[in-house]
């Protein structure tokens, strides 16, 4: 409908979401690296909801040219991946909170929360800023993107 207005999620780096101050009318999404020790730096408290995941940015663990190797220490960590669980407490999170803003992060705002701001735009009818180190959603982690999507598939289909 021409003029309606839209909601919002804004998808930033780690180290500029930690410098927000929170507000209220914004719910908070933060998907982290596992064993970084960088949880305790973000603000948890003001927001008007907040989830926290952490998983590690692997689209196909089998089939992929990446090898993961952890900057800090060098080595090949036991992997964390997004799986249907995560999935669903991602997918019940947006729901519970819309219409609400949203602000989400990964490391640096490139793929992991690239796909949930793009999951909000094709999925929710929100408009997304796309402000990480990538200006649009090109990297997205389509292994988050599509079971975001399936979850999404799966609601739609419960409710009609």
């Amino acid at each position: 409908m021409a003029g309606e207005k839209r909601m919002q999620a804004i998808v930033f780096d780690r180290k500029t979401a930690c410098s927000l101050t929170p507000a209220q009318d914004f719910a908070f999404i933060s998907l982290t690296t596992p064993n970084r020790n960088y949880w305790n730096t973000i603000n948890n408290v003001g927001w008007k909801d907040f989830l926290q995941l952490a998983f590690h940015d692997i689209v196909d663990p089998v089939n992929n040219d990446l090898l993961y190797i952890d900057p800090n220490t060098l080595e090949i960590p036991e992997l964390v991946l997004f799986n249907e669980i995560m999935a669903e407490q991602l997918y019940n999170f947006i729901m519970k909170n819309k219409p609400s803003k949203f602000v989400i992060h990964c490391d640096a705002g490139i793929s992991r929360s690239t796909a949930v701001g793009a999951h909000l735009r094709d999925f929710h009818q929100y408009d997304v800023e796309f402000k990480g180190k990538v200006p649009d959603d090109r990297n997205k982690n389509i292994l988050v993107y599509n079971l975001l999507r399936r979850h999404y598939m799966k609601g739609y289909n419960e409710t009609y």
